[in-house]
């Protein structure tokens, strides 16, 4: 407070919420947001003199093995720590520790390690859990809404290009297993009695929802809230748009799912006339705010005027009814087959003849515009004519997987299970890109690509590895053998997509080169795809020499490596460390590591681990400042 980073009346709510949470209040504060991770921590280093990392920058750290092995998994999780550097040569360690100033713990930890020294950085208790979860048990979604607010962390998943069927529409709203209850709890605007009299009633009825609808209620919630958002409105009233949504179902017969897109015999307009005051009824005994029943009874109302109950137009309509309509109607076309609507452009375009007639037309162009705001471009609508891909893959099911997956994109493809299977169909077919698994037999996917390389006809052809190993070794060795990326199992298909499409467009530019043999020196891809630090790290650890050109738009940099040590960057006017530490933030580009390079003088002198956190301290510092 004395800083200004908190007022009075914040810390009392955060206060009030921790009795009962039972939470630290600093990640409390976090999650409320009241003040963000890196002011917190920027505060408490400086009492306590020491440094810290974050939680987003801790995420994007590669620990190996060998420093996890420093310190034993049960110690970890006892003490709350957890190893991020080790130096052999100096025997030093650094540890991250929420509480730094701990000499008793730090001596344990030099007494059970052998080191001389044990350097302690700040982190949060829930960030080092986090790290805990994902380095040593290998849980990837360990930082996943680690400190977003409860009731802002509600937005559905942006990837829009594959086809929704209702598993798909369920598995593109949010985290496994969260339940947007749990989120709303502790932001809630209700006494505890009300939260759990509503879950009481809720539990007995979401089961009900056949298959295909199961989570439509949060997933409804979080488009509500996304274009609330968008529209201005102020948090309580998103808060309350957002109970709205949850409930905007409750106690309606569960089949057929009623919306306005779905009302088209006078059968289904009675029928929804029987239920339509259902849920804003079933919770009338708790004492909702008015707002939340009022938008729940006019969800039938149309923009011209010709719903029900009242016939109300335009803005006569609660807004948040508005919105709510528009979202369980897209729900509706991208849920229930019956529809036929594979994509959701189909259901965009379906819902659009409907605008201004059910769907207010602002609330449609915001939704609209949710949509496609981060739709790929340029690679999604290439023309991949003539492409077909070829799978390599011994494991049946996972070939099919992707095999429709690719279909379903639009992009040929053939399926074999060996080597000398998959040089077979090359000799015979065009084949523009390869996508193989590195466990085949009796040759493995590394030694096929190797003879590949040495094939003048296919070397060319660039090469997606495929392997459920994801070790820094493994991943090595699929560069070293002349593969192009690196995918692990299971992946995500949107993302492989994307690949897939970014290669085959590469490939139709450059066919010309292609059929001569002509191939791009060097492992190349987006820094969006492969964070800098990954690479950094990546290249360290396969001791690489070279240069790692970047290139923004219209921004380029340098960072060049010697036997896995970096030696020098340059980036703008800057040079050396300088330029590395700005270098290391970009997040957008493309990168290439080329290996024919002349090496320059060496000016850094620092371990590449040491440069890695230090870049991100300062980073952290200067946001922390602005």
């Amino acid at each position: 407070m004395e800083k200004g980073l908190l007022s009075r009346e914040d810390l009392d709510v955060a206060l009030a919420m921790q009795k009962r949470t039972k939470e630290m209040l600093g990640e409390l504060l976090i999650s409320l947001g009241y003040i963000t991770e890196t002011e917190l921590l920027k505060y408490l280093a400086s009492r306590l003199h020491t440094r810290f990392i974050s939680a987003e920058k801790l995420a994007k750290v590669k620990i190996t093995p060998m420093i996890l092995s420093t310190i034993p998994l049960t110690f970890a999780e006892q003490n709350n720590v957890l190893p991020i550097l080790y130096e052999p040569e100096k025997m030093q360690l650094a540890v991250l520790m929420s509480e730094p100033q701990n000499e008793r713990l730090k001596e344990d930890i030099r007494t059970r390690t052998k080191v001389q020294e044990v350097i302690s950085y700040l982190a949060l208790k829930r960030t080092i859990q986090a790290g805990i979860q994902k380095f040593y048990r290998g849980d990837q979604k360990a930082f996943d809404n680690l400190y977003e607010n409860p009731l802002m962390s509600m937005a559905p998943e942006a990837d829009t290009n594959e086809a929704l069927s209702g598993q798909e529409v369920m598995a593109m709203q949010g985290s496994p297993g969260q339940r947007l209850s749990d989120q709303l709890h502790a932001a809630s605007l209700f006494s505890d009695n009300v939260y759990v009299e509503t879950l009481n009633i809720l539990v007995g009825l979401l089961e009900l929802k056949p298959e295909n609808f199961r989570g439509h209620s949060a997933s409804v919630a979080r488009f509500a809230k996304r274009i609330g958002e968008r529209m201005g409105m102020n948090i309580q009233d998103i808060y309350l748009l957002i109970i709205a949504s949850y409930l905007h179902d409750m106690g309606k017969k569960s089949m057929p799912h009623m919306t306005l897109v779905s009302l088209r015999t006078e059968d289904d307009v009675s029928r929804a006339k029987k239920f339509f005051q259902a849920p804003a009824r079933l919770f009338e005994s708790i004492g909702l705010p008015s707002a939340v029943p009022e938008i729940l009874t006019h969800l039938f109302e149309r923009y011209d005027g010709r719903g029900f109950p009242n016939g109300s137009k335009a803005d006569e309509i609660p807004l948040g009814s508005r919105i709510i309509a528009l979202v369980d109607s897209y729900e509706e076309l991208a849920r229930n087959p019956v529809h036929g609507i594979k994509n959701p452009d189909d259901a965009i375009r379906y819902l659009r003849q409907y605008n201004k007639i059910f769907f207010d037309p602002e609330v449609f162009t915001h939704f609209e515009g949710l949509m496609t705001e981060n739709k790929p471009k340029s690679s999604a609508d290439a023309d991949l004519t003539g492409a077909t891909v070829l799978i390599v893959d011994n494991n049946p099911s996972d070939s099919s997987f992707l095999k429709n997956k690719l279909t379903d994109a639009k992009i040929p493809s053939r399926v074999v299970s060996t080597s000398s299977e998959a040089f077979d169909i090359l000799e015979r077919e065009e084949i523009s890109l390869i996508i193989c698994e590195t466990d085949l037999k009796p040759q493995n996917g590394f030694a096929f690509c190797e003879n590949l390389r040495e094939d003048a006809k296919f070397s060319h052809l660039p090469l997606i590895f495929l392997s459920r190993n994801e070790s820094t070794e493994h991943i090595n060795r699929g560069f070293d053998a002349g593969g192009d990326d690196f995918v692990s199992k299971p992946y995500r298909p949107e993302m492989l997509l994307a690949k897939v499409r970014r290669y085959l467009s590469k490939a139709k530019t450059q066919s010309q080169k292609s059929g001569s043999g002509e191939r791009q020196r060097g492992v190349a891809g987006s820094i969006k795809e492969i964070p800098l630090t990954d690479l950094v790290q990546l290249f360290s650890t396969g001791r690489k020499t070279g240069v790692l050109e970047l290139k923004n738009n219209s921004k380029e940099g340098a960072i060049f490596f010697d036997n896995g040590d970096v030696i020098n960057a340059f980036y703008d006017n800057l040079t050396g460390e300088k330029a590395f530490y700005q270098l290391i933030r970009w997040e957008e580009g493309e990168f290439v590591l080329n290996s024919e390079v002349t090496l320059p003088k060496q000016e850094i002198q620092a371990p590449t681990p040491h440069l890695i956190m230090e870049g991100m301290r300062l980073w952290d510092e200067e946001n922390a400042g602005k």
